[in-house]
């Protein structure tokens, strides 16, 4: 597995995402994402959905996730 070394660069690359999807599939993101159905993403939703997606590319998210979450 590659490591992401940088928080930056997950930043980055979520931000790209985000503003390439369309509305509807953005809204199908955060519903797929908002486990305890609350209407947000919390930070343990946000880490369970950032290692699941890392985990299919193959790449190890490591301890980031926290600062990562805290840029947004």
């Amino acid at each position: 597995m590659s490591t992401v070394e940088s928080t930056s660069a997950w930043a980055q690359t979520l931000s790209s995402i985000s503003s390439a999807l369309a509305p509807h599939l953005q809204d199908k993101m955060l519903k797929k994402m908002d486990t305890d159905s609350s209407g947000g993403v919390d930070q343990t939703e946000f880490k369970a959905a950032l290692e699941k997606v890392a985990g299919k590319l193959g790449i190890d998210v490591g301890e980031g996730s926290e600062e990562l979450y805290a840029s947004l």
